[in-house]
């Protein structure tokens, strides 16, 4: 089974016995009820054995159940750990663009945006330095980077099932915004310049005035420079807690819904890993510069998933699991490596063999024109 469809599966695996069960549950007590209701009428031996084996099956029925929802219940909570990796040059301090590997990119776009507009932090950039001791103000911002990719990959998530009316017509919602998140991350360079308000940034001075006096809600744009704006907004149902916890090795965000409480703890391992064999070729081959070195550095999140017991048994509705499971597949399908790797050895083998196509070709072409040479030679008279 395709691991990013696992939870999916479990908790309709799980809510489809449970409504059964309770079904089951509902019939028994329904004919204890009447059963108890006949006895008072009509005292018959008949009646009260018949009593006895209705009371005797509902307890039956209970302890089947129980027993099905002790087994189900604890596959419900799940852990999974994603990582992803930047791909750089360390002579020259740059990123790589990686057409099939999204996050990789995406870090690409956030980092040359913010040195776009923010000339302090391109100079900072330009006197650090993307080589041991990896403690260096580029890994800095490159961490924050990463952190900021995680922060708009949960919003976005959570905004595309909150915001559709058909997920939650019968919730309310609440929305934690920018100034909810700043004392955690005002030190994100990233969070603080690409949340700020365009009219309060020179680089959206122009080109977006007519959109904001008009009242028009802008979701995010780029300027012409370069720069980058983001509204950031977390959609969750009411009575949900948000706590957003960060230090310099890591950050531990905690979203606690009615249904289930999400942890997300985030590591951005400060060391250098050598990239594959093929990743030489793959650079070489998109990029005008052409790198001669290619290091990585990792980033890993680690999701821990933990149902509401109480409310898994007896909700009417349990769809929180819905935006786990959009948000586990996302980060799959951005950080997977694996799969980047393998397209990779697959665009080699191809251009492997046109090469040997094209060699071939010439060479027959080749062999061809000496055929026809030698015979010319032979009708040579002296």
């Amino acid at each position: 089974m395709n691991q990013r469809n696992e939870q999916f599966y479990m908790v309709n695996k799980f809510l489809k016995y449970r409504n059964e069960q309770i079904k089951y549950i509902w019939s028994a007590i329904g004919f204890v009820i009447l059963l108890s209701l006949l006895s008072n009428a009509v005292v018959t031996v008949f009646v009260q054995q018949a009593w006895a084996i209705m009371w005797g099956s509902l307890v039956a029925v209970l302890l089947v159940s129980a027993g099905g929802f002790s087994k189900l219940l604890p596959l419900l909570d799940q852990e999974k750990e994603y990582t992803g990796q930047i791909f750089y040059n360390p002579q020259s301090q740059k990123i790589l663009t990686l057409r099939d590997y999204w996050f990789n990119d995406r870090i690409k776009e956030y980092t040359e945006s913010i040195l776009a507009e923010d000339k302090t932090l391109a100079r900072t950039w330009k006197k650090s330095s993307l080589n041991a001791p990896y403690t260096t103000n580029c890994f800095k911002i490159l961490e924050q980077a990463a952190d900021f990719y995680l922060l708009t990959s949960l919003a976005n998530v959570l905004q595309d099932f909150f915001d559709d009316e058909s997920n939650n017509h019968t919730r309310k919602i609440k929305q934690y915004k920018r100034q909810d998140f700043l004392p955690a991350l005002g030190n994100n360079v990233f969070f603080n310049l690409f949340t700020k308000s365009m009219g309060r940034r020179k680089a959206f001075k122009t080109g977006v005035e007519s959109d904001l006096s008009k009242g028009r809600k802008i979701y995010s744009a780029w300027a012409s420079n370069g720069a980058y704006y983001e509204y950031f907004y977390l959609p969750v149902p009411e009575n949900t807690i948000v706590n957003l916890k960060n230090n310099d090795s890591n950050i531990l965000i905690t979203i606690k819904t009615p249904q289930l409480e999400l942890k997300i703890r985030r590591q951005f391992f400060i060391s250098k890993s050598y990239a594959p064999l093929d990743m030489f070729w793959y650079s070489n081959s998109i990029e005008d510069d052409r790198y001669p070195d290619i290091e990585a550095a990792d980033f890993n999140i680690k999701i821990q998933v933990k149902f509401n017991k109480w409310r898994s048994l007896f909700s009417r509705k349990i769809d929180d699991y819905k935006w786990v499971d959009q948000l586990n597949m996302d980060l799959e399908k951005h950080l997977d490596f694996d799969a980047f790797e393998a397209k990779i050895k697959h665009k080699r083998y191809e251009y492997l063999f046109k090469r040997i196509s094209t060699l071939e070709k010439n060479l027959k072409k080749e062999l061809h024109e000496i055929k026809i040479s030698n015979k010319k030679d032979r009708h040579v008279h002296y």
